[in-house]
């Protein structure tokens, strides 16, 4: 078992540094074939040297491993899925009007938010180019093709909800989970089962893969407002008006008047006054248990245990 080991240990042994580097550089090789501007090459790579725990990645370079093996097509939907997530970072830090990520200045803060945007918008269209490049049966390839497309409308429309979701009165978790399924979960999801598609697995561990990702999403999304709300991360959702699951759990169990609602200290005080602490964390408990018991039809294995670490990961952020 894994669970004392860290991620550090993990990354080492599956050579997380060197993928990082070879995604880097092959990104470093597209800015030299379209460079009209000397700074371009940097700015497209900006977000990918970012420090981390890089654990999107990481499940990538695990599902490669369970269903087969890393090889040419594999390569091009993890380099599609780091370029698109670097997009919708960059994106992401615009629309929320951030000027810093992991204790470095957001690439908007650096250039501006127009600037930004169009890098964003070349690494969306160079995900696609990887993805479009992929060479395999023609009716495969058209299925991760328009998988990959629909997922990133899908990511594309989480944001808008995102941005809906600030300061509006909702009494349902069901929104709040349908926001960040969209803005944060279908599109990695997509991009680790066409990873299994591509190496041949069966519908059932496509579908477990999906499932898995959903429920860490979910989780992961709770401990972040969790997390902001007890001031150890920035308080992201609060500043900027966020609509969280915070505020969905407490409204569920009490009643808050529009005007203080859209206040944020008046909203602090009615969270603290709520039980809304402990619904999170049992909120949080159920979704990685859940995760972790979607895993049980695979056979124990390195990998498979490197899944359940994790997820288990997101509730030792907790403590």
């Amino acid at each position: 078992m894994l669970y004392n080991k860290n991620l550090n240990e993990i990354s080492s042994k599956v050579s997380l540094c060197e993928v990082i580097s070879k995604i880097i550089f092959k990104l470093n090789k597209y800015a030299v074939k379209i460079e009209d501007l000397p700074a371009l090459r940097k700015l497209l790579s900006y977000n990918l040297n970012l420090p981390g725990k890089r654990i999107r990645l990481l499940k990538s370079l695990i599902v490669a491993n369970i269903t087969g093996g890393l090889n040419t097509n594999v390569w091009k939907v993890i380099s599609a899925l780091e370029f698109s997530n670097s997009a919708i970072f960059i994106h992401d830090d615009i629309i929320d009007h951030d000027s810093e990520r992991k204790n470095k200045p957001t690439l908007n803060k650096l250039i501006g938010d127009e600037k930004a945007l169009l890098i964003g918008n070349v690494l969306h269209s160079l995900a696609f180019k990887e993805v479009s490049e992929i060479n395999c049966n023609s009716n495969l390839k058209q299925t991760i093709l328009s998988d990959f497309s629909n997922s990133l409308a899908i990511e594309h429309i989480g944001q808008y909800m995102d941005l809906e979701f600030r300061w509006n009165f909702k009494k349902d978790l069901a929104s709040w989970e349908n926001m960040v399924l969209r803005h944060s979960s279908y599109y990695v999801a997509s991009a680790l089962q066409n990873i299994a598609r591509l190496n041949n697995a069966n519908k059932e561990l496509i579908k477990i893969l999906g499932e898995y990702e959903k429920n860490c999403t979910l989780a992961g999304a709770a401990e972040d407002a969790l997390l902001g709300f007890l001031g150890k991360k920035a308080k992201g959702d609060l500043v900027n008006g966020t609509f969280t699951i915070l505020v969905s759990l407490a409204l569920m169990n009490k009643n808050i008047s529009k005007e203080d609602i859209n206040n944020p200290k008046k909203l602090e005080i009615f969270l603290i006054k709520s039980n809304v602490i402990h619904l999170v964390n049992k909120y949080i408990h159920e979704k990685v248990n859940n995760a972790v018991n979607i895993l049980k039809p695979l056979p124990d294995s390195f990998e498979k245990d490197v899944l359940i670490f994790l997820a288990k990961q997101i509730e030792k952020e907790l403590k």
